[in-house]
């Protein structure tokens, strides 16, 4: 797999992935951003897959949801 067509599928997995485990845990948007401490907007942008997290917000969210950046990639192994 070509390196942008990765990005593109890590990108999409972290951004169904961050909405799949708000949603497990019973969070909004809104408490979400409260928990993490960014706008509301933001995490909106991020389920939109307008942007992505940065990793040491990323590793906040897996914290949270007790998920690894691997489960939030979406893949055990990026090669």
């Amino acid at each position: 797999m070509k390196s942008n067509q990765l990005d593109t599928t890590i990108r999409k997995n972290i951004q169904a992935n961050i909405a799949k485990n708000r949603k497990k845990s019973g969070l909004s948007q809104a408490e979400l951003a409260k928990k993490i401490g960014v706008k509301n907007s933001t995490v909106s942008s991020w389920e939109r897959g307008a942007n992505a997290p940065d990793i040491e917000t990323l590793f906040g969210i897996c914290r949270l949801f007790n998920v690894t950046v691997a489960d939030m990639f979406g893949c055990d192994t990026v090669n």
